[in-house]
């Protein structure tokens, strides 16, 4: 890159999971999964996730 120049940034849109929880089957499977791992911050994240889906 020549001195002086700099690189622009792409350009990024917001990633939100919920936005795909758009079914109750996606809603069950995300919960059962975080349930499955028995990860607490999973599974609080997981409903967490869902509630703000259903929202």
């Amino acid at each position: 890159m020549a001195k002086g120049t700099t690189k622009a940034a792409p350009k990024t849109t917001r990633f939100d999971a919920a936005d795909y929880l758009n079914t109750e089957e996606r809603q069950v499977a995300s919960i059962a999964a975080a349930l499955e791992s028995g990860d607490a911050d999973f599974v609080r994240d997981a409903l967490g996730l869902v509630a703000r889906a259903r929202a």
